[in-house]
């Protein structure tokens, strides 16, 4: 009876463990290991192995890993004047690729005894590219029913950056204007991704521009000019 009781706290015990695998790294250096209970472009609230809830702000942490992702504070320019967001990490190497938004989900910092994992997503308000993004920001949510609010659509905003050359760029793929957004992608990869002849060829070509492709294109420039970066 010992070991089976035994058995089941081990169990238990491993699981907490398991569970509490969301890292958040801050600029000074240190770090916290917990459970990431939500977050906006601005702010993550984060439950330590302490069990206590600390709600940090964009201009103290550097990155942190949530539900298979990264996410890094980046400096962005396309609202009135430069503030940092948290962004999702989508490819990363000589050239960078981020995004804000994604599925709805209810406000981050619902406090709630429940442990269950987050969703990613965004509420957005209707700010342009043009003219910053307005509303209620998130990647993820409470962790229980009682917390959510109603939910609305939401949008995915993509953003460019080669380190050394240029900032964070926003490429205008959620632009509903397809034939400005088309030249306006294709010239801001051109720009990024030129001195490639091969893939500035494909660029060129290219009669459309999705998500996916814009990936798949940053992805080859990377295995050919430089290593991902961690």
């Amino acid at each position: 009876m010992n070991r089976v009781f035994l058995s089941i706290l081990l169990l238990l015990s491993s699981a907490g463990l398991l569970q509490a695998q969301d890292i958040v790294t801050r600029k000074n250096g240190d770090y916290l290991r917990g459970i990431i209970k939500g977050c906006d472009a601005y702010t993550v609230l984060i439950e330590d192995e302490k069990g206590t809830e600390k709600l940090l702000k964009v201009k103290d942490v550097k990155d942190f890993f949530w539900n298979g992702d990264t996410y890094v504070s980046k400096t962005f320019f396309d609202a009135k004047k430069p503030e940092e967001r948290f962004a999702r990490v989508l490819e990363t190497g000589a050239i960078n690729l981020y995004a804000i938004g994604g599925s709805p989900a209810s406000q981050p910092v619902q406090r709630s005894a429940v442990r269950a994992r987050p969703s990613i997503g965004l509420g957005m308000g209707s700010g342009g590219m043009g003219g910053g993004l307005g509303g209620s920001i998130s990647f993820g949510g409470g962790r229980s029913a009682g917390d959510e609010r109603p939910q609305q659509a939401a949008k995915t905003w993509y953003y460019i950056e080669r380190p050394g050359k240029n900032g964070v760029q926003p490429i205008p793929l959620a632009i509903v204007t397809p034939e400005t957004s088309k030249r306006a992608v294709k010239d801001i990869l051109l720009f990024n991704l030129g001195d490639d002849a091969e893939l500035a060829a494909q660029v060129n070509a290219s009669a459309d521009f999705n998500r996916k492709e814009v990936q798949a294109l940053i992805k080859a420039y990377n295995l050919k000019h430089g290593a991902s970066r961690p």
